[in-house]
């Protein structure tokens, strides 16, 4: 069983969050909830829909973060929460990037060794990466790192919040 699937079974379990969304729709649970477990950012990246846990499968469960730490979890029974990409890409064109500029020529970004999101920026715009897919000649890499956004309210599939 992979380190998502046991923590996710755990926290259902000690937490009894069945019990909660079937009674609701929706649950709450916090960082703290679940780091008893796993690393909360780990446990909560759920991307896909073939990433989820199995119990979230089981239960057509998704997940969204509401505030630092807090977040929901929710029946999606339609899965309307995840975006399918599957069929937009199906007929697209693959195309190997050969990038003008020499790469040896940066000794401190490799792409062997590209390990985090922002070195990825990075090297996508050190060779130009960006340039070509966007179509853009000039582009400017601006902010780094974690943003916080205002306040927004949004709306649970079939759930009317209390």
């Amino acid at each position: 069983m992979l380190k998502n699937e046991a923590a996710w079974e755990q926290v259902f379990e000690q937490l009894d969050l069945v019990k909660e969304l079937d009674a609701k729709g929706y649950a709450y649970v916090t960082a703290k909830d679940l780091i008893k477990f796993r690393e909360p950012r780990l446990m909560a990246k759920l991307d896909t829909q073939e990433i989820r846990p199995k119990i979230f499968r089981k239960h057509c469960l998704t997940i969204f973060p509401v505030t630092n730490g807090e977040y929901i979890i929710f029946k999606d029974d339609e899965l309307k929460s995840y975006y399918n990409f599957n069929s937009l890409l199906d007929d697209a064109d693959i195309e190997e990037y050969n990038p003008a500029r020499d790469m040896s020529d940066f000794q401190t970004l490799s792409n062997s060794k590209i390990s985090s999101e922002s070195q990825a920026i990075d090297f996508a715009y050190l060779v130009s990466l960006l340039k070509t897919f966007t179509g853009e000649d000039e582009l400017f890499l601006t902010i780094r790192g974690r943003l916080f956004s205002d306040c927004f309210d949004f709306k649970v599939p079939n759930i009317i919040l209390m």
